[in-house]
């Protein structure tokens, strides 16, 4: 019991600050917008929010019925990383995936993806500092579940 604890605690504390609210302190609704994001012409249809609350994953259809996945960082706005061309149809849910640093060093975040073409995407999303300092990286395919 006290291991779970510990462990609900550093899963607390892993969270960012503008995530936590005490019982004593209203509600802050915003005032103005933050920023905006590129949802291309035909929009968005799925958006989720990573485990952290550092990265937002959106599914943007495009012209021809496929869809890209776009990873944007929240505290800025900026797009993270990218896939041009992930599934072939309409995206139906964006889940995320953090390892437990009880296994070892965390490794990067998985963002999985399942679309009404029948596949299951789950790609690593970098996390490389060095490598996202240029521009936008590229989502790292992880695999491929094709469904009957």
């Amino acid at each position: 019991l006290a291991a779970a604890a510990a462990a609900l605690t550093q899963e607390v504390a892993k969270l960012a600050p503008h995530h936590t609210r005490y019982n004593d302190e209203p509600c802050a609704v915003p005032e103005g917008l933050l920023w905006q994001i590129s949802a291309g012409k035909r929009g968005a249809f799925r958006m989720s929010l990573s485990p952290l609350g550092d990265l937002l994953a959106v599914a943007a259809a495009r012209r021809g019925g496929t869809c890209e996945l776009r990873v944007f960082n929240v505290a800025t706005g900026r797009l993270h990383a990218a896939c041009a061309v992930a599934h072939d149809a309409l995206v139906y849910d964006l889940c995320w995936h953090a390892f437990s640093a009880a296994a070892g060093p965390p490794g990067p975040p998985l963002l999985i993806s399942c679309s009404s073409d029948c596949t299951v995407h789950i790609y690593e999303v970098p996390d490389d500092p060095a490598a996202l300092a240029s521009a936008a990286a590229l989502l790292r395919p992880h695999a491929r579940l094709q469904l009957p």
